[in-house]
């Protein structure tokens, strides 16, 4: 059985988290920084 998942996820995971992990990796951020973006970013995709 599969884990429920929010709708809005597979959005949120592909606008947000990936592109911001990217940086992460990349050096060009550091954790706090991408927490914050994902955060701020990833409640968007949420509301509503």
């Amino acid at each position: 059985m599969r884990d429920p998942v929010h709708v809005k996820w597979p959005q949120a995971f592909r606008e947000t988290v990936t592109p911001s992990m990217d940086l992460l990796w990349n050096n060009k951020a550091d954790a706090a920084a991408v927490a914050k973006t994902i955060k701020e970013k990833g409640d968007a995709h949420f509301k509503g």
